[in-house]
């Protein structure tokens, strides 16, 4: 399947307009499709990686006023205990909800959400918005409601 290539090779694409070039973030690369954040993991995740992609989240909420993410973690081999560390004191920190849509999640990719997500819920005693999809379609289709949760008023 195409989306498991490493970057330079994958055609992967978005159907969205507002796409904007990739981004390359060690073996891994991220763009923003408007309100989404679209990443595509290939192997380690490290400290630096989350960092970096956490500001462009950042930088899409300040934007919009939240963050939807939509991640391809077909290709991801693990998570270091930094960026481990790293996500789970941002979750004590964080002041807005970024639901996230995973899809082509092999099993390491679905240990390391849930690791993330258990993390999430311990720290700050809520239950994250993720899903976990079989492919890019359903991740958006599930996005697309989100987005439009998040959209209305409080």
């Amino acid at each position: 399947m195409q989306d498991n290539l490493p970057p330079s090779q994958s055609g992967a694409s978005s159907t969205s307009a507002q796409a904007l070039p990739w981004h390359q973030v060690g073996p891994h690369r991220f763009r923003t499709e408007g309100d989404i954040i679209h990443w595509q993991f290939f192997g380690e995740v490290t400290l630096e990686h989350v960092q970096i992609g956490t500001s462009a989240a950042d930088g899409i909420y300040e934007s919009h006023g939240y963050c939807l993410t939509l991640m391809n973690a077909g290709g991801v081999t693990r998570m270091t205990a930094e960026a481990r560390r790293f996500l789970g004191h941002r979750a004590k920190q964080r002041r807005y909800e970024s639901p996230l849509a995973i899809f082509n999640a092999g099993l390491m990719g679905i240990v390391i959400s849930r690791l993330v997500s258990s993390v999430t819920r311990l720290v700050r005693g809520t239950e994250p918005n993720f899903s976990i999809h079989k492919n890019e379609a359903e991740a958006r289709a599930w996005l697309a409601k989100q987005r439009r949760h998040m959209r209305q008023p409080s």
